[in-house]
């Protein structure tokens, strides 16, 4: 296999992971959103989550990690 198609492999499967992982987040901070809606008894109106920012930055941990925002 050329190197060129063992690459392009390589970062379709990074941007897939990438992908798998942003879905995974936007769940979870449409679960929070839920939540506290109807803690305060909202309506989410449009029923979505955008991402406004990714960047690398570090967890409570010290570990570099991607932050969404």
């Amino acid at each position: 296999m050329p190197w060129t198609e063992l690459l392009s492999l390589l970062a379709m499967l990074a941007g897939g992971c990438l992908w798998f992982d942003s879905f995974k987040s936007r769940e979870a901070g449409m679960r929070a959103v839920r939540a506290a809606c109807a803690a305060e008894e909202l309506l989410l109106l449009d029923d979505t989550v955008a991402l406004a920012s990714l960047r690398p930055a570090r967890d409570d941990a010290g570990r570099l990690r991607l932050r969404r925002v």
